[in-house]
């Protein structure tokens, strides 16, 4: 059914109240969430549904901006409409994700990510450190995760692109000192093993000993735990 923007007007503004803020805070949290694409055909309900808890959010402030005065100018009335209709919804999704990363609620909810590959390479979890990928045909490649690094995400096929290269003893996995000149490398997903990630200052530090290679992460935590 076609609607004619002339005499189907109010029905019109109705679809744009109801869709515009549930599109807008599907649009970032796909943004910020690695899935597969989504179908805004199939999923109209959902969107309406992320609307509707805008609109819950904002109510107090949408009842006080009605009942304390009668006549507003139009351009606080335009400043509303944009908080509501995009500024919120935009600002919900990094929150709503924010807090199911704190330990209480991660202990309790599934986490949206898809992938552990994901997981690791999320700023929020590892920020800056040392990786170290294991080979399928046994060699090891050394670099850090910083910068300008990036990896593809779910559903794209794994790969992963480090901003610096490093010269690693293939025997001990020990960092020895960066690949002069490097601009970086990206290594395809199907060519790695394994990955391991090591704290990036301990790994800068004792990158020229390789009797004593950077400390997991992990084994960090331990020590740290053992002092307390």
């Amino acid at each position: 059914m076609k609607l004619n923007p002339l005499t189907d007007l109010p029905t019109l503004v109705q679809f744009v109240l109801l869709f515009i803020p549930g599109f807008v805070s599907t649009r970032i949290f796909d943004l910020l969430v690695p899935g597969q694409r989504r179908d805004y055909g199939n999923a109209l309900y959902e969107v309406i549904g992320y609307s509707m808890v805008t609109y819950a959010v904002s109510s107090p402030i949408i009842l006080w901006w009605i009942t304390t005065r009668i006549y507003r100018p139009i351009w606080e009335t335009a400043l509303l409409a944009l908080f509501v209709l995009f500024v919120l919804p935009a600002t919900l999704p990094p929150l709503g994700l924010a807090l199911l990363k704190t330990p209480w609620f991660a202990s309790r909810v599934v986490s949206p990510t898809p992938s552990s590959f994901d997981w690791a390479f999320d700023p929020d979890v590892n920020p800056k450190a040392m990786v170290l990928l294991h080979l399928n045909d046994g060699r090891r490649i050394g670099g850090t995760w910083h910068g300008n690094a990036y990896v593809s995400t779910y559903p794209v096929p794994p790969d992963v692109y480090l901003s610096e290269v490093w010269n690693i003893n293939q025997e001990t996995g020990a960092f020895i000192d960066m690949v002069l000149g490097t601009r970086g490398i990206v290594v395809w997903g199907k060519d790695i093993q394994m990955i391991e990630f090591f704290d990036y200052e301990n790994g800068r530090t004792h990158a020229m000993d390789d009797t004593n290679p950077p400390k997991k992460l992990e084994e960090l935590s331990g020590q740290r735990a053992d002092r307390g």
